[in-house]
């Protein structure tokens, strides 16, 4: 009964708060924690880089659109943008194939772009008219509501100590000033300039995700409470039916205090089986979902159980003190 009751309960539980983890994700794998501030000319590489070192801040990079332009010879016609970053902005990208090189030589071609030369992980070059360019790695860039800025570019990482075009930083989780994070990479000519706009790369999931927010008012944060009570009930019940036994011992001289201490070591007993069997369905639980987390959520469903277990042992006791010794002939007439 403690099993079914608290797996059910932590089922539940754990789903939802499940749900919330897999939306906080989509929403920062989106771009949805991504912002940027565009002000041409006017954004100190040094400064932009720094962010990267504040608390709540994943990454940061800056970027800018190539003195040059060239054109990459098997796709003439594709539209292809030549841009230069600065070298922490690959934190600000998934990197989905990533070489061994640490050089600025080498570029960062788009998912997209990728897939029209051939298969990214056989890319390793790619020639245009301004010669061949080592592959340093691909970078994710789906088309999901997000900027088309990167959607078919190539990165070419350039040394940080210059100005550049625009700022993008990563937050997460989300609730940092960015706005104003952002403006303090500006240069000093341009703390004033009208043109520099702030703005999130993929607002299609919101402005905002509030992951804490969302957990503390989970529709389900009262089920660990619910199972404590249910667990008291289970463990009232498993000592009820023994009350002609508990009662009969009475009698010839079992005192009230060892029938409880004895009655805690039994209920701890099957407590403890019960535990193992919901210790292995949590372990199944998380096969293959979110093993960062799992340590998490495997607590979350251990804590549901534990309340239960000590309902049980209340629910125990309080059985124990409901029997009485006068009223062993009327259990006796009961049974």
């Amino acid at each position: 009964m403690l099993v079914a009751i608290t797996g059910t309960l932590a089922y539940l539980d754990l789903s939802v708060t499940s749900k919330v983890i897999e939306d906080g994700r989509e929403f920062k794998s989106s771009g949805g924690s991504t912002y940027l501030i565009n002000a041409p000319g006017n954004i100190d590489g040094r400064s932009c880089e720094q962010l990267a070192q504040l608390e709540g801040v994943v990454g940061a990079g800056a970027l800018r659109v190539g003195a040059e332009q060239p054109i990459v010879r098997a796709l003439p016609q594709a539209g292809v943008t030549f841009r230069e970053i600065s070298p922490g902005f690959t934190s600000v990208l998934p990197l989905i194939q990533r070489r061994d090189s640490n050089s600025l030589d080498g570029v960062f071609v788009s998912e997209a772009l990728a897939e029209s030369l051939g298969q990214p992980e056989d890319l390793w070059s790619i020639a245009t008219t301004r010669g061949e360019s080592s592959v340093s790695g691909v970078y994710g860039y789906p088309d999901d509501g997000r900027l088309p800025t990167l959607q078919s570019a190539v990165l070419s990482p350039v040394p940080v100590g210059d100005v550049f075009d625009e700022c993008w930083v990563v937050v997460w989780p989300t609730g940092a000033p960015v706005a104003s994070l952002l403006r303090s990479t500006l240069t000093v000519g341009a703390l004033s300039a009208d043109n520099a706009r702030v703005q999130q790369l993929n607002p299609r999931l919101g402005d905002d995700f509030d992951g804490a927010s969302r957990f503390e008012q989970r529709p389900t944060r009262y089920l660990p409470l619910v199972c404590l009570v249910f667990g008291g009930f289970a463990g009232f019940f498993s000592v009820w039916l023994r009350r002609l036994e508990l009662s009969s011992a009475r009698h010839v001289g079992v005192k009230v205090i060892d029938q409880a201490v004895q009655v805690a070591i039994e209920t701890l007993a099957w407590c403890g089986s019960a535990f193992c069997v919901t210790a292995a369905w949590l372990a199944c639980f998380q096969l293959g979902k979110m093993l960062d987390v799992s340590h998490f959520l495997t607590m979350l469903g251990l804590q549901t159980f534990m309340l239960g277990a000590v309902g049980a042992i209340l629910g125990a006791m309080a059985a124990v003190l409901q029997t009485r010794e006068r009223h062993l002939f009327k259990y006796f007439k009961q049974r």
